[in-house]
């Protein structure tokens, strides 16, 4: 699993929870903590450009791990340490610079930035995605330097042959006319299989009320 923007986590740790659930509490197996370890090692992995979110993921993911061990389970493995993911599983880098893994990856997905690059008022750490977008603009076309759309054509870039992505994108990308050029595109080199359209809950979905509708988009190249 992959998250291109991971924040402080909250995809990553939703699935590594899942992938806990699923291979140990639903076949009524209690996990060894290094086993644990080893799961969230060879599974999860993100980027973001902001130090403090990246330091912010770790800590939520070893959160995660610890909900299920027991004390009894760290007394019965005194030489368990938890993994050191900086530079191994969570990245600080801007997205448009980091270079894909040599393995990719079954799953890509989270919220990318909502920005839409404006000429002169482009802010330093947004150069790099612009300069993407020129170089990409007749193949892989942004509307309106949209960063998400252009997050959602370089995730392609991380995943196997059969792999699937799902992006929460601002629910507009869908309508607006300035994105037209982005969705024939998109649609022709994409497989969509759904759209969840989150527009009703524009002013409830996150914790900060936002009047910005969002869609979960879910696809495959």
């Amino acid at each position: 699993v992959f998250d291109p923007s991971c924040g402080s986590g909250a995809f990553l740790v939703q699935c590594y929870r899942r992938l806990i659930e699923r291979e140990f509490v639903s076949r009524r197996k209690k996990p060894a903590p290094q086993e644990l370890s080893t799961l969230l090692k060879r599974h999860i992995f993100g980027v973001d450009m902001d130090e403090d979110a990246c330091s912010v993921a770790e800590f939520s993911l070893y959160l995660t791990l610890l909900e299920y061990v027991e004390p009894s389970d760290l007394t019965e493995h005194p030489r368990f340490r938890l993994p050191t993911l900086r530079k191994k599983n969570i990245f600080k880098s801007d997205f448009f610079e980091f270079r894909p893994f040599k393995t990719k990856f079954h799953w890509a997905l989270g919220n990318p930035p909502w920005k839409k690059l404006i000429g002169k008022k482009i802010e330093l750490r947004d150069k790099r995605a612009m300069a993407w977008m020129q170089k990409h603009k007749e193949e892989l076309p942004v509307g309106d330097n949209s960063l998400a759309q252009a997050f959602a054509w370089r995730c392609r870039e991380f995943l196997t042959a059969d792999g699937e992505c799902a992006l929460l994108m601002p629910a507009m990308t869908l309508f607006e006319d300035f994105s037209q050029d982005f969705r024939r595109a998109f649609l022709k080199g994409n497989r969509l299989h759904a759209v969840a359209n989150f527009s009703n809950l524009a002013e409830v979905l996150f914790a900060k009320p936002s009047r910005v509708p969002a869609a979960a988009l879910f696809f495959a190249p």
